[in-house]
């Protein structure tokens, strides 16, 4: 992923952190609407604390990709637990 630690970017990947975890928090809703609202960080595991299954981290690799406008290959996606691991890869 695009977003790797440099400190001339700095504002820019924690912005893009901040969107992907804008983007999963929003998905963890939708795909169970009615379990109590929590706050997420990118240090929660996608499956367990998110609820991410195989189908919904596609879904998420997708709307990833179209809003900050990159490409992620979904053997990143799938090989890591945290968002954290995914900003970082």
């Amino acid at each position: 992923m695009a977003l790797r630690r440099q400190s001339e970017n700095a504002p820019e990947e924690l912005k893009a952190a901040e969107t992907i975890l804008a983007i999963a928090t929003a998905l963890a809703r939708e795909i169970r609407p009615t379990a109590p609202a929590r706050q997420f960080c990118l240090e929660h595991k996608l499956e367990s604390d998110f609820g991410f299954d195989s189908l919904s981290r596609v879904e998420l690799l997708h709307r990833i990709e179209t809003e900050l406008d990159l490409t992620l290959s979904e053997q990143e996606l799938f090989q890591t637990e945290t968002l954290e691991e995914l900003v970082r890869s």
